[in-house]
């Protein structure tokens, strides 16, 4: 009898049997060397239905989750930082440093996910949190404690507030400057991290809700604007004051 081809026309395909979630695809080395069965029932557990509030309660851990692994990965390239600087590296520095900065995006990037949540949801599962805060961020405390250790150590490198402005004004060439905007750079993505994470709590909370930590939104309105490398920013007004700027404000005579 000869071979014969199945005609796809009338040959009746079996169904394909795919159990819904996610279980069943990882065994794999990929998975297991990532171990994603922690993180994946971190995020929704296989019967998430019977464990969530709400559905919406996946989208809040997700960006939550992905924030605390890129805020601890920024403070471990901190460290880093601290350790090239130690080694008199500059260039290993500079190009960790910069991705400290590339990573605080990443975070504030993925905060703006939770626009797409609505309020009402939000708090369907908000009154679960229990004592739960993100004023508790350990990847964020992690962050601000390895950068406060490096401003020491720039101190160091830089030299007193007249070395550091001969290298703004004349210097330019020299790494150290270059390592100093990136810093720059990195503090101010961190401000604007705040200031998202400000927006989304008055997005869901207003002006006069408590949060789950007791404090409200004055207490992150308070925060905006701090500085790590406090400087650096105020290098700037010697800057603008030597080219002739003219000050006002803040208690300056009115020389008219």
């Amino acid at each position: 009898m000869p071979y014969m081809v199945a005609d796809a026309r009338t040959t009746p395909k079996q169904p394909d049997i795919v159990p819904r979630g996610v279980r069943g695809l990882l065994e794999t080395p990929y998975a297991e060397y990532l171990n994603l069965d922690a993180v994946f029932d971190i995020q929704v557990a296989e019967h998430g239905a019977e464990e969530l509030h709400h559905p919406e309660e996946v989208l809040f851990r997700t960006v939550h989750l992905a924030s605390e692994l890129w805020l601890r990965f920024a403070g471990y390239d901190v460290e880093r930082v601290r350790d090239a600087l130690d080694a008199d590296d500059l260039i290993t520095a500079l190009r960790l440093a910069r991705r400290v900065t590339m990573s605080i995006a990443r975070v504030t990037e993925a905060t703006g996910m939770l626009d797409t949540l609505a309020a009402a949801d939000y708090h369907v599962f908000r009154v679960h949190f229990g004592g739960a805060s993100g004023l508790q961020s350990p990847g964020y405390a992690y962050l601000r404690r390895e950068c406060r250790a490096l401003t020491s150590r720039l101190d160091t490198i830089v030299g007193d507030d007249d070395a550091l402005f001969a290298l703004y004004t004349s210097g330019r060439g020299d790494l150290r400057y270059d390592l100093c905007e990136v810093l720059l750079d990195l503090d101010a993505s961190l401000d604007r991290f705040r200031t998202r994470h400000l927006q989304i709590a008055e997005r869901f909370l207003g002006e006069m809700t408590e949060g789950t930590g007791g404090q409200g939104i004055g207490y992150l309105r308070q925060n905006i604007g701090s500085r790590l490398f406090p400087r650096l920013w105020a290098l700037r007004g010697r800057i603008a004051s030597d080219s002739g700027a003219i000050a006002y404000g803040y208690g300056a005579s009115d020389s008219r």
